[in-house]
C-alpha cells in the first residue's frame, strides 16, 4: 500500500457515532436502553449544584419571571469507545 505523509496511518476522520442519537429531552433519554446511565448522571449533577449552592429552590410569586432549566445530553467517546454518559444543566 502506497503511504502519502499525513496518510500514512488509517485512521477514522470523524468521531464515531453512537448507536443511539444524543437525546434531546428528558424523556428521550429516558426512552433509550442506556436510561439507567442518563439518571444516574443527572441525579450527580443535581446533587453537584446543590452542593456547590449554583441555585436555590424558591416559590414562585406572580410578578417574578422564573428562568426555566433544560438538560443538554452527549455521549463521549475516546478513541471509538463509549467512555461515559454527559449531561449538563442550563438555562
Amino acid at each position: 500500500m502506497l503511504a502519502f505523509g499525513a496518510f500514512e496511518t488509517l485512521e477514522p476522520a470523524f468521531a464515531p457515532m453512537p448507536l443511539t442519537p444524543d437525546p434531546m429531552t428528558v424523556s428521550e433519554a429516558l426512552s433509550t436502553p442506556d436510561s439507567d446511565d442518563w439518571t444516574a448522571v443527572m441525579e450527580a449533577e443535581i446533587n453537584n449544584m446543590k452542593r456547590l449552592h449554583v441555585f436555590k429552590e424558591v416559590l414562585q410569586l406572580i410578578d417574578w419571571h422564573i428562568v426555566t432549566p433544560r438538560w443538554v445530553f452527549c455521549h463521549k467517546f475516546e478513541q471509538g469507545t463509549l467512555v461515559k454518559h454527559k449531561v449538563h444543566l442550563v438555562a
